[in-house]
Parts: structure tokens; sequence; C-alpha cells
């Protein structure tokens, strides 16, 4: 049985930056978990030459177990500080039902 890898990003039609910028910070959070998928999307981005976000820019990191990652990321290219979420789609479902 091999590896997990990206085939693909896709991004929503009201998304406010290009599949680069997507990629480099979701590696630049997924870089600290040591789940397959997160290695998974480390890798893509690695592949395509996209470089991380300085590691001391990423702050208040907080794995939730089997679900996710969230960090406070210094974002360069927007010159702020933005909350990054990388769930998977059945956390998200589970935290948007609690929230009704």
């Amino acid at each position: 049985m091999g590896s997990p890898s990206v085939a693909g990003v896709s991004l929503a039609s009201t998304a406010t930056m290009d599949e680069t910028d997507l990629l480099k910070l979701a590696a630049s959070v997924e870089r600290f978990s040591s789940h397959i998928l997160a290695k998974a999307i480390v890798n893509y981005a690695h592949s395509r030459n996209i470089p991380n976000i300085p590691p001391e820019s990423v702050t208040e990191l907080q794995q939730i177990e089997g679900s996710g990652i969230e960090a406070k990321v210094f974002i360069p290219f927007q010159n702020d500080y933005s909350y990054i979420f990388l769930f998977s789609a059945r956390y998200l479902m589970v935290r948007e039902t609690l929230r009704l």
C-alpha cells in the first residue's frame, strides 16, 4: 500500500487567493503535523517549488487529533495575520451542526 498524494488543487469560484498562495499557507502550517495527509500536502507544495512561510510566522498552532490543524499565520503577501484552518470535511460538518 502506497502513501497518499495530492492529485490536484481546486479553488472555489469565490477564492481570494491563487493556488500557489493557498499551497504556501497550507504547507507552512501542515509541516508541523505528523499526519500522513499533512505530509502529502507538504510534499506536493515542495514538488511545485512553493516555499514555506518562515516557521516563526506560524503561531498559536493547535492540532485536533484526527480532524485537522489550525494556526495563526503572518501572511507576507497580505502583510497581516490570519487564522488558517485545515480540517476534514467531516469535522467541519460536525462543528457547524454544533453551532446551530
